[in-house]
């Protein structure tokens, strides 16, 4: 009876052991087929090669935007705003003879305020101010001067800054972008000859557009013209709208064959 008792417990860890054997035997099979996998991943990657450019294009500005405001006042609020109208009107049909278009005059801002003295704690209205600014866009630059003084003969006494930019920017982006990409290819295949190696398709692209910057005006510092009441002897301002340089960066990775 032990003797048979004995045999089924070897029998038993004989049992346990083929178990245990097996499973270690396909683990390590697992193990080792998950480095077999990445050993391949690793080795049929492609290599590539990266490479950046820019692609600039400069431009004459074009277009010319500037604010044009009428302050008026009086302690009849009725009349300061028949006044501030009637001054706006004349400024618009200057513009429109002026050969602005309708669509680049627009009314920026209409307000009327109040204005108090406080003198011994008493408030005391002193006059009602009445302001209107319309938003103008330029697009003849050459009458920037005439304009400038015909709104200051017209009552115009306030003006915003004076800007000047490109009217198709997009039209310049592409551009500039075509250039960077020429740039980038050309040093891809200029880096390959160097470097012995044959390229493939590109495998990622972005890219980066710089800011386009507005110039300041310039204002010839021997002429000045008038605002609000010029006369017809004041100077036309000479005001030079500079031009605008478009950049656009691109980074190219290609496949090495």
């Amino acid at each position: 009876m032990r003797e048979f008792e004995s045999f089924l417990l070897s029998k038993k860890n004989l049992l346990t052991f083929i178990l245990l054997s097996f499973g270690l035997f396909c683990t390590a099979l697992f193990v080792k087929e998950i480095f077999l996998i990445n050993e391949i991943k690793q080795k049929t990657a492609p290599n590539s090669i990266s490479v950046s450019a820019q692609g600039k294009i400069t431009a004459n500005n074009n277009i010319a935007k500037v604010s044009l405001g009428v302050l008026s006042e009086s302690l009849n609020i009725a009349s300061a705003q028949d006044e501030n109208t009637k001054k706006v009107n004349n400024i618009i049909k200057l513009l429109k003879v002026s050969n602005v278009k309708e669509e680049d005059i627009k009314l920026q801002d209409y307000s009327i305020y109040p204005r108090y003295d406080y003198t011994n704690g008493k408030q005391k209205l002193v006059a009602y101010d009445i302001s209107q600014s319309l938003s103008v866009k330029i697009r003849d630059l050459a009458k920037i001067g005439d304009i400038l003084k015909g709104a200051g003969q017209e009552g115009v006494n306030q003006v915003g800054s004076l800007e000047f930019t490109i009217d198709d920017p997009e039209k310049l982006e592409s551009q500039a972008l075509q250039k960077a990409i020429q740039a980038a290819k050309e040093k891809a295949h200029t880096l390959a000859g160097n470097l012995n190696i044959s390229l493939g398709r590109a495998t990622n692209f972005t890219e980066s557009s710089d800011q386009i910057p507005i110039p300041r005006p310039y204002f010839d510092a021997k002429n000045t013209y008038g605002v609000g009441g010029a006369t017809d002897t004041a100077p036309i301002p000479e005001i030079t709208p500079g031009q605008n340089e478009i950049t656009k960066t691109v980074t190219i990775t290609f496949e090495i064959k």
